[in-house]
């Protein structure tokens, strides 16, 4: 129709439109669970011999996530 295709990146776009926190609360916690569980994985073993963070508990690597994008974040904005 007047040379417009609906795929699913206009869908996605428009649904950030009309619900844009939703959206980037989802990708966040989404994030947040992956990259935890991945450091978790791979810097449990490490942990073990030079006790240096202790990611037995879950929660310890999904705040280790969170401070570590908010500071990527916040140097990216600071020196741009």
């Amino acid at each position: 129709m007047n040379g417009f295709t609906a795929d699913s990146k206009f869908a996605i776009k428009a649904y950030l439109k009309y619900k844009p926190f939703a959206i980037l609360s989802i990708g966040l916690g989404l994030s947040v669970l992956i990259f935890g569980l991945t450091v978790r994985i791979f810097e449990r073993p490490v942990q073990l011999t030079t006790r240096s963070v202790n990611f037995n508990f879950v929660w310890n690597s999904f705040w280790s996530v969170i401070v570590t994008m908010a500071t990527s974040y916040y140097f990216k904005t600071r020196n741009s």
